[in-house]
């Protein structure tokens, strides 16, 4: 009887020790919520999640859904979120607005990921009919960004069009009602828009002309107060390209519910970095900006490379480092 009863206290003893010891490991996997939209080039952090990379580094990734990147950004200075996907454009000027933002990596990009959609029975079959016409367009964002560059590009000032800034989501609707006669706009959303018109439907593109980027952005004291955690989703980030780099991009984005057309495929790059051609394309957006009136001014001692923070990818894979600008 004895016997039985010590058998029974170490029984129990053991179910809560152990009991304790899972407790504890699910207790120490940290929580991060990151602020995402739908995007191709925002496809490693889907894609890490889904392959459980995160867990791998012992970190529990919640992703929030926004209907654009600025919205998710706009989240985020909300404190919505612990961190954010967002391209640089919205990135840069709120650089303006909140000097503790940083940037530490680029996940992808792609230089043929914007469109000019337009209405051809309103008399638009080239990009020079766009002159005199309204074009919708999200403000402050990469598609505001190419809209302007478009124009530059075909020798059209941005005074001789009309431009209405609407929410992503109200574009194609106010396009199909004919309140606006073109649209700036990315994909996913090509497809939706274009059956909308149905014939009506016309698209100008300028590959090359524009580079936008997916980028991790945070605010400087997370790494101070999460300790390797930025480290940890870079490494699971670097899994998910290692992944999507030994599969075809058709078959990631699929599994991704993510609508496409081949020639975004091809123009997309996944990969974590931080190069040189971010630091230009930031550059030349704050003139833009500047010109907008999205900012005011531009102080003497402002440096984009302060918003830059290099240090977590120094530490795990330096050699995808290629900005070699230095600080004043």
């Amino acid at each position: 009887m004895k016997y039985i009863s010590f058998l029974i206290i170490f029984l129990f003893i053991l179910v809560i020790t152990t009991g304790n010891a899972t407790s504890a490991r699910t207790s120490s996997i940290k929580t991060i919520t990151i602020g995402t939209n739908k995007s191709l080039i925002t496809s490693l952090i889907s894609l890490a999640k889904e392959k459980k990379y995160f867990q791998e580094e012992g970190i529990d990734i919640k992703l929030k859904s926004y209907p654009s990147c600025k919205r998710a950004l706009n989240g985020f200075v909300n404190n919505e979120t612990s961190l954010v996907i967002t391209a640089e454009t919205p990135f840069i000027v709120e650089t303006f607005k909140t000097p503790n933002i940083r940037l530490f990596a680029t996940l992808g990009s792609s230089d043929n990921d914007i469109r000019i959609i337009g209405r051809s029975d309103h008399n638009i079959r080239e990009p020079k009919d766009l002159i005199h016409k309204r074009i919708g367009v999200q403000k402050g964002c990469s598609t505001h960004f190419f809209l302007n560059s478009f124009l530059l590009f075909h020798n059209i000032n941005s005074s001789d069009i009309k431009e209405i800034f609407l929410k992503r989501e109200e574009l194609i609707p106010a396009l199909k009602r004919g309140e606006i006669d073109a649209i700036s706009i990315r994909e996913p959303y090509l497809k939706e828009a274009n059956k909308s018109l149905g014939k009506n439907f016309i698209s100008f593109s300028q590959a090359g002309l524009y580079t936008k980027s997916s980028n991790l952005i945070g605010l400087s004291n997370f790494r101070s107060d999460n300790p390797n955690v930025i480290e940890k989703i870079l490494n699971a980030l670097i899994k998910a390209e290692d992944y999507a780099n030994s599969h075809a991009k058709y078959d990631t984005t699929i599994r991704l519910s993510i609508d496409h057309s081949k020639g975004e495929l091809d123009s997309m790059q996944l990969g974590v970095s931080l190069n040189q051609l971010l630091l230009r394309v930031l550059e030349e957006q704050i003139i833009w900006a500047k010109d907008e009136n999205l900012i005011t001014n531009v102080p003497k001692n402002y440096n984009v490379l302060d918003f830059i923070d290099l240090h977590p990818l120094l530490n795990i894979k330096p050699e995808v480092i290629t900005i070699f600008a230095q600080k004043d």
